[in-house]
């Protein structure tokens, strides 16, 4: 079931202003299980991985890899 854009909005705001899961829940009446899913996901698409970042990009990962390909099969 989906919930309004606007409800997601609020548990998004009351969260990013340092309020817990408990209180937004009673504020907005909805259980705390959606309250952490709604943030969960807003975690996924607007914060930043964690961890090292890669020193290889795709494309030059690609690269390399067919190179070796075509090089391997030259015994």
């Amino acid at each position: 079931k989906d919930l309004p854009k606007q409800v997601c909005d609020k548990v998004v705001e009351g969260r990013t202003s340092g309020e817990g899961y408990k209180k937004i829940c009673k504020a907005l009446n909805i259980p705390g299980n959606t309250v952490k899913s709604i943030i969960k996901k807003w975690k996924v698409q607007h914060l930043p991985k964690s961890g090292r970042p890669s020193k290889v990009s795709n494309g030059t990962e690609d690269n390399w890899s067919e190179r070796h390909r075509e090089s391997s099969g030259n015994c």
